[in-house]
């Protein structure tokens, strides 16, 4: 079966960074209405990490069936076996997925209690005595929730799941010691005025290991502390019932009055147990992709810049003696509104607050936990609901809004490797030395064998290419990059029998809508000495192929062929590349120019050592795409600071600026950018025009390009 890559990259960060799986445990999948490639995705995923994986299937009608006519006799037999089965369990990992939310909403609440309190020892083994992890699932129902599109609902969910939370822990460090040290709580907000301490409660830390998405700190309320009233502005469903404009008011720590859109509703729920009418959980909310409330908790109550406030059961870890039990947790989330608050031994937040400032000396919590970014998902639509004129934005942010593109892309150089370490994670460590930002590569033949020894292994099919290139491209996505060139290296269809068209149909198949993507065949310059001969005379009919490119050792003389061919692959209106001016001088990029004909050059960095040459390039409007962290980690140059991508667009050699091998350095497009701004000083109007750049050699519409160079401009303040 081919899986989606997608599930394939959640699937390992489930097994692997959630729950961490080992060799031998035993890990329970409980799969509610999901795809059964997910589930095959993560037995694979447990397989591959020596676990041993067991599943459970279930369905929401099914689920509503047997709960409409629960039996306390049934349901104790039923909670038996199941919290036998869960005591065999080291992990568990829980996908829902719903195609109707509101699947549960007739089932009395008589028999929903019955069956909550029954199943209540099967949960608290669960989330006290193994390593688990919970998840939604996307249905069109939750697209339809969030108003949003299934296609860009779907996009959304996976860039939001598989982002990279282990950079939250420094922000979130701070916030769980900024709580630990406090004693008493304000919030204030429309409709809101709250106080209570959570004085020696203490606070936990949740980034990825219990809720995918996740991204916030919690504590508990002591629990007579609460006083005051809370108006929640976000809707939340809960049992199969839906509930807006919930309003609660405490005195010493319990609800005391409770209205909603379903008031009589709420109010059944709060009286279910002695423990349901008093708070379990305070927390603060940080992803910084979840920007709007959904109807769904476990994505609403990670908002940025969000607080919840949990009648029901405190989690063990932040339990005590005064706080009540009770047979369920209920979240209900306030969404931003404003940003204030101070530290200290008195803590204030506005509600849904979106950042804190410190007063007294116990210091700022990182703006990478807390900062909210004011960008909304493509597909979604505006609310009503007000919010504060947004901030200027800030780099990070403005690098993300550019509109950009990747012209010098080797998709065997590309693998992700996380793809790579399915094959066999023991092969493969999570942290290769290879790939930290302080490895220099001693030669490039030693740079070849490295990229050569790990991609290799993986590429194998026509079917690998394109699973590999999904995950490429919706990185791209995330990056909001929307045009990529990427060349596959010509010889490995030698190796693996597979024709070159058809590899170039499973890059392009792989290509996510809003990507324009764009195949190129690299090839050594003795290619046409062996087998490879009549694919190469061949090349300027290839469906699909939009261009060729010379690459490899550079010491390597260009051969007499590569002019005869290079000369029919352009007659025949491809584009065509060469790789010159890494690792040797400004005479090969001469040579590139005027005797290959190419009016892209993929990196020419070492024509800066002739003004000649870089007056040749800029008179004939020749493209240098360039990759400044790949030069940095080849010794090409020492650092950024002394690239000479600047000097180049100064003296006016139209430079781009791409990855080449993000498999052996571990950069992003936007990481580029990052780094000329960090590194090499560059400027926002900088940095536009190398976005601008890229879309001027673009193989696009010309309605496209003008659109994208405007969308720059705008952005840019020009």
């Amino acid at each position: 079966m081919i899986i989606d890559p997608r599930f394939t990259q959640l699937a390992q960060g489930l097994t692997g960074f959630s729950t961490r799986l080992g060799k031998g445990e035993r890990v329970l999948v409980d799969a509610f209405d999901v795809p059964d490639a997910m589930v095959i995705a993560l037995v694979r995923a447990a397989r591959a990490r020596g676990a041993l994986p067991y599943v459970q299937i279930h369905r929401a009608r099914i689920s509503r069936e047997m709960a409409l006519g629960a039996e306390e006799a049934q349901y104790v037999s039923l909670s038996e076996i199941e919290l036998a089965r869960m005591r065999q369990m080291d992990a568990y990992i829980a996908l829902r997925g719903s195609e109707n939310i509101f699947e549960a909403a007739d089932v009395p609440s008589s028999r929903v209690q019955l069956v909550s309190r029954l199943m209540k020892p099967v949960i608290d083994h669960r989330v006290n005595k193994t390593k688990w992890v919970v998840l939604r699932w996307p249905t069109p129902a939750m697209a339809q929730q969030a108003s949003m599109s299934t296609e860009a609902f779907e996009d959304f969910y996976f860039r939001v799941c598989t982002l990279d939370y282990a950079r939250m822990k420094p922000g979130m460090k701070a916030l769980a010691e900024l709580m630990r040290s406090t004693d008493r709580v304000h919030v204030t907000g429309p409709g809101t005025d709250l106080r209570f301490s959570i004085k020696g409660i203490g606070a936990k830390e949740c980034g990825g290991q219990y809720n995918i998405p996740d991204g916030e700190v919690f504590s508990c309320p002591v629990r007579d502390s609460v006083e005051g009233v809370v108006q929640y502005n976000a809707p939340s469903v809960y049992l199969g019932s839906s509930f807006d404009n919930i309003r609660l008011v405490f005195r010493k720590g319990r609800i005391v009055e409770a209205s909603s859109s379903s008031t009589r509703r709420l109010n059944e729920i709060l009286d279910s147990d002695a423990g349901a009418r008093y708070v379990g959980e305070f927390a603060l909310g940080f992803n910084p992709h979840i920007l709007e409330p959904m109807r769904d908790i476990l994505f609403d109550e990670k908002i940025a810049g969000s607080f919840h406030f949990t009648p029901g059961q405190a989690y063990g870890n932040a339990a005590t003696a005064t706080s009540p039990r009770s047979t369920g947790t209920w979240s209900a989330s306030s969404a931003p509104n404003t940003a204030e608050g101070r530290s200290g031994s008195t803590a204030s937040w506005s509600a849904g607050t979106g950042c804190l400032s410190p007063s007294r000396s116990t210091g700022s919590i990182p703006t990478t936990c807390l900062r909210a970014a004011r960008e909304r998902p493509r597909g979604t639509q505006a609310r009503s609901r007000p919010m504060n004129p947004a901030p200027p934005r800030s780099l990070d942010s403005f690098i993300q809004a550019l509109p950009k593109t990747e012209t010098h892309l080797h998709m065997e150089g590309a693998l992700p490797y996380e793809l790579l370490r399915t094959l066999d994670p023991d092969l493969y460590p999570d942290d290769p030395e290879f790939r930290r930002e302080t490895y220099r590569y001693p030669t490039f033949p030693n740079f070849e064998q490295t990229l050569l020894r790990h991609a290799l292994p993986w590429y194998t099919s026509a079917e690998r290419y394109h699973e590999a290139a999904r995950v490429i491209f919706a990185g791209h996505v995330r990056e909001n990059v929307r045009y990529v060139e990427t060349s596959f290296h010509l010889h490995v269809t030698e190796f693996i029998h597979v024709p070159g068209p058809v590899i170039i149909d499973a890059i392009l198949s792989a290509a996510p809508p809003g990507l324009e993507v764009r195949v190129f065949a690299g090839m050594l310059r003795n290619a046409y000495d062996g087998p490879l001969r009549a694919a190469i005379d061949a090349l300027p009919g290839w469906e699909g192929l939009a261009g060729v490119d010379l690459h490899g050792f550079e010491e390597m003389p260009t051969e007499p062929w590569s002019f005869r061919v290079w000369e029919r692959v352009a007659a025949a209106g491809k584009v065509t590349k060469c790789h010159a001016g890494e690792f040797t001088g400004p005479a090969r990029v001469r040579e590139a120019i005027q005797q290959l004909g190419v009016r892209r050059v993929q990196h020419g960095v070492r024509a800066i050592e002739d003004p000649a040459v870089v007056s040749l390039a800029a008179d004939l409007g020749v493209t240098f795409d360039l990759c400044p962290l790949s030069n940095v980690r080849l010794r090409v140059v020492p650092d950024l600071a002394s690239h000479p991508i600047r000097r180049l667009m100064l003296a006016g050699v139209n430079c781009t600026v791409s990855t080449d091998d993000p498999l052996c350095f571990a950069n992003s497009v936007n990481g580029e950018y990052a780094a000329l701004a960090g590194q090499a000083g560059f400027t926002r109007s900088e940095l536009a025009q190398v976005a601008r750049n890229g879309w001027s050699v673009a193989d696009v519409a010309e309605s496209e390009r003008r659109a994208r160079l405007a969308e720059i401009d705008r952005l840019a303040g020009t």
